[in-house]
C-alpha cells in the first residue's frame, strides 16, 4: 500500500484543502491543516507556507497591521494568497481593502506588494458563469471599506 507521504505535492495540498472545506468552522479555522503540518516534516514543508498566507489574510482582515510588519520585517510574502474561507483565496492587500483598513492598505502599497495578483470567490460582481477573477484595483473601486482606495493603488503601486 502507498504511503500518504508519497502522493505528489498537488495531491497534499489538495487534501489540506478538502480538510478545510470538510471541518469549516470559523473558530477553529485552519486547525485542520495544521494538525497535518504538524505529523512530520514533510507535510510541515508542504502546508506551512499555505498556513502562514491564511495567518496573513487573517491579519490584514482584523487590521492587525503589527502581524504583516512582523511578517514582511522576517521576509514574508505578501503578495501571496490566502484564504479565510475554503471557497476564497486573495491576498493581504484584498482583504485590507475589502474590511476598511486603510493603514494596512497603505503599509502594503508602501513596501510595494503586487496589486495585480487575481482573487477567487471573494467578489461576486459577475454571474457564475463568467469565470472572472479581479484584482485589487476593482475591489478598491467596487468593495473598499474606505474612500480613496484606488488612489492609493494607482499613486503608490501603479494599479
Amino acid at each position: 500500500m502507498v504511503s500518504m507521504e508519497t502522493l505528489p505535492i498537488e495531491a497534499i495540498y489538495n487534501i489540506a484543502d478538502l480538510v478545510i472545506e470538510e471541518a469549516f468552522d470559523e473558530n477553529v479555522f485552519a486547525k485542520p491543516q495544521l494538525a497535518l503540518a504538524q505529523t512530520n516534516h514533510h507535510f510541515y514543508d508542504i502546508v506551512n507556507h499555505r498556513l502562514r498566507a491564511a495567518s496573513y489574510c487573517w491579519a490584514a482582515q482584523e487590521g492587525r497591521i503589527d502581524i504583516l510588519k512582523k511578517a514582511h520585517e522576517h521576509g514574508a510574502n505578501l503578495s501571496g494568497t490566502g484564504t479565510m474561507r475554503p471557497e476564497e483565496r486573495a491576498t493581504p492587500l484584498h482583504y485590507a481593502i475589502k474590511h476598511g483598513h486603510r493603514d494596512i492598505v497603505e503599509y502594503l502599497a508602501e513596501i510595494g506588494v503586487d496589486p495585480h495578483v487575481p482573487t477567487r470567490e471573494i467578489c461576486h460582481c459577475w454571474s457564475d458563469t463568467e469565470p472572472v477573477r479581479p484584482y485589487a484595483l476593482h475591489m478598491a473601486i467596487r468593495h473598499s471599506g474606505f474612500e480613496g482606495a484606488e488612489k492609493i493603488l494607482v499613486k503608490k503601486l501603479g494599479a
